[in-house]
C-alpha cells in the first residue's frame, strides 16, 4: 500500500542472538500502525521469544499518559507530534521499573467526565466512553478483556475535567469516577488493584473529589482502590510542551505511584543500575582477546554479558578511543542487546592503540559503569612487496602498546639518541626482568617478552626506562597482554 515501510536492517545488526521491539509513540489520534511480518535472512532463524512477565498494568489517562511532549524542549514549546513519546511515560516508566507488561488506555485532551475545552460541565464521550473500544475510531466495543486481565489499574483523570470553565459539578464527577471504578471492576475481576491518581498543588478540588470517591468504595468493602496524591509542584526544567511533563517530570511521578503500588502489590521496583561488563576484549570472536587489527577501517570487540536481577539489560552502549574511556573515535552509540560490534566506516591510524569501552542500559533506564578494553594496536598489513614506512607519532616510545606476543613477534622501543641507549624494563615491584642495549645510529630496537633467563614474562604492567648514551632519558608504561 501507499504508506507501507519496510525497514531494513542488514548493516547494523552484527553476527549474533537480537531482540526486536516494536513501539508505537504516539497516540491513536495520529494514525494507526500495522505490523505486518519480519524478513530474515536465508541462512537466519527466527527464535521462540522471550516469556512475558506475568505482571500486568492498565493505565488509563489523558495526555501525561500518553507521553504528550515528553521530548519538548520547554512549556513554552507547542506540542507536535514528534515530541511525543510514550516510552518516556510515567506509566511506561514505572512498568519498566516493575518488569510489567502494560497498556495504554489514554487520549489527549479527555477527563473523567468532561473533555478539555468543552463548552459544558460534562461530555458526551469522555475517557471511560472509550474504555471497551479495541480501536478508538470504530464504534464497537469489542475488546477481550478474559484475554489480558491486569493486577493492576492506575487513573491518572481530572486534569481536564477541571483545567478550563465550566468545571463539573462535585455530583457529577464523583458519580462518574464511581460508576468508572465498577465497570473496572466489572471487566477485570475483584481482586485488581485500583489505583486513583492526581496532584493536590494543581488541582485540590479533584484531591477532594476523587478522595470521597474511594472512601465510598471502602466503605462498601472495597478495600482494593486508593488514593495516589502526587503532591508535587513541577519545576520549569520538568515541564515541557504546553505545560506537561518532559521525561524528567514523569519520573517524579513514577517514583511516588510505584512507592505506593509497590507494597500493596508485593512488586519489587528497580533503583539500581545494572554491572559493568565483567571485561570487554578486542577483536570480533568471542571470549577472545585480540592484541592488533590489520584493518584501518573497522574495529571489532566482544564483552561479557552485564546483570541486573530486577529489571535485566535493554541495550548495550559502547564507544571507541584513543585512551581507555575515549569517545574520540566512535561517540557513545547503541548497540542493543547484542555482546558482539563491528564499528565500521572509521579512519584508523598504523602505530596507534584503541580503546573499546561498554556500558549497559537495565530495563528503565538506568546505565551502569563503563567498562575498557586494554587496546588493540593498529598494525602494518604485510605486503609481499616493499613494506610501508611507519611513521612513528612523537611522544610514542614503545608500539605495540598494548602488546600480544601471542600474535605479534616483538614490541619496538624507540631510540632517539643516535649515539645509541640503553632500555631497562622492571615490574611494578621494581624488580629488572630485561636490560636491552641498542648501538649507535638505531632508530628501534626489539623486546621479545622474555626475562634475562629467556623465560616469557607474564601479562601485566611493566615499565621501561629509555636512557641514551648522551644522557637523556624517557619512562613509560608497557601493557602485555597474553
Amino acid at each position: 500500500a501507499v504508506n507501507d515501510t519496510v525497514w531494513w536492517f542488514p548493516e547494523k545488526l552484527s553476527l549474533g542472538e537480537h531482540q526486536l521491539r516494536l513501539v508505537k509513540r504516539t497516540e491513536a489520534s495520529m494514525g494507526m500502525a500495522e505490523f505486518y511480518g519480519i524478513y530474515i535472512g536465508a541462512d537466519n532463524l527466527l527464535k521462540r521469544p522471550v516469556p512475558l512477565s506475568e505482571r500486568k498494568i492498565l493505565f488509563v489517562g489523558n495526555s501525561i499518559t500518553c507521553g504528550y511532549g515528553t521530548e519538548g524542549k520547554d512549556k513554552t514549546e507547542r506540542f507536535r507530534p514528534s515530541t511525543e513519546n510514550c516510552e518516556k511515560s510515567y506509566a511506561t516508566i514505572i512498568a519498566r521499573a516493575f518488569n510489567a507488561q502494560y497498556q495504554l488506555a489514554s487520549h489527549s485532551g479527555l477527563g473523567m467526565v468532561r473533555n478539555y475545552g468543552d463548552a459544558s460541565s460534562t461530555s458526551a464521550t469522555p475517557m471511560p466512553y472509550y474504555y471497551e473500544r479495541t480501536v478508538q475510531r470504530d464504534t464497537a466495543n469489542d475488546w477481550a478483556f478474559a484475554g489480558w486481565v491486569p493486577q493492576a489499574v492506575v487513573i491518572y483523570l481530572c486534569t481536564n475535567d477541571f483545567s478550563t470553565t465550566p468545571h463539573p459539578s462535585q455530583l457529577q464527577f464523583e458519580t462518574g469516577y464511581y460508576n468508572f471504578i465498577q465497570v473496572l471492576r466489572t471487566k477485570n475481576g475483584s481482586s485488581v488493584e485500583i489505583f486513583c491518581m492526581y496532584n493536590s498543588p494543581s488541582y485540590a478540588i479533584a484531591k477532594t473529589y476523587i478522595d470521597n470517591v474511594v472512601s465510598r468504595c471502602n466503605g462498601e468493602g472495597d478495600s482494593r482502590v486508593h488514593s495516589v496524591d502526587i503532591n508535587h509542584v513541577f519545576l520549569p526544567e520538568e515541564k515541557s510542551s504546553d505545560g506537561h511533563y518532559n521525561a524528567n517530570g514523569n519520573i517524579v511521578v513514577s517514583n511516588v505511584l510505584s512507592a505506593v503500588m509497590a507494597p500493596i502489590l508485593g512488586w519489587s521496583t528497580d533503583t539500581s543500575s545494572p554491572t559493568a561488563p565483567g571485561a570487554v576484549r578486542d577483536g570480533a570472536v568471542a571470549g577472545a582477546d585480540a592484541g592488533s587489527t590489520l584493518s584501518t577501517t573497522q574495529l571489532s570487540a566482544n564483552w561479557d554479558v552485564s546483570v541486573d536481577t530486577e529489571s535485566g539489560i535493554s541495550k548495550y552502549w559502547y564507544a571507541i578511543g584513543t585512551t581507555p574511556g575515549g569517545t574520540g573515535v566512535a561517540a557513545w552509540a547503541d548497540n542493543g542487546t547484542a555482546s558482539t560490534v563491528t564499528k565500521t566506516g572509521i579512519t584508523l591510524t598504523v602505530g596507534t592503540t584503541y580503546y573499546f569501552s561498554v556500558k549497559a542500559q537495565n530495563g528503565i533506564g538506568l546505565i551502569g559503569l563503563p567498562a575498557n578494553s586494554n587496546g588493540q594496536y593498529a598494525a602494518v598489513t604485510p605486503s609481499t612487496g616493499t613494506p610501508p614506512v611507519v611513521t612513528i607519532p612523537e611522544g610514542i616510545h614503545a608500539y605495540p602498546n598494548p602488546v600480544d606476543f601471542s600474535s605479534n613477534a616483538a614490541t619496538k622501543f624507540v631510540i632517539s639518541d643516535t649515539t645509541g641507549a640503553k632500555i631497562e624494563i622492571y615490574s611494578t615491584s621494581g624488580r629488572l626482568v630485561r636490560k636491552l642495549t641498542a648501538g649507535a645510529g638505531s632508530s628501534t630496537i626489539d623486546w621479545n617478552g622474555k626475562n634475562e633467563a629467556g623465560e616469557k614474562v607474564s601479562r601485566g604492567i611493566y615499565i621501561y626506562k629509555i636512557t641514551g648514551n648522551a644522557g637523556t632519558s624517557v619512562t613509560g608504561k608497557l601493557v602485555l597482554k597474553r
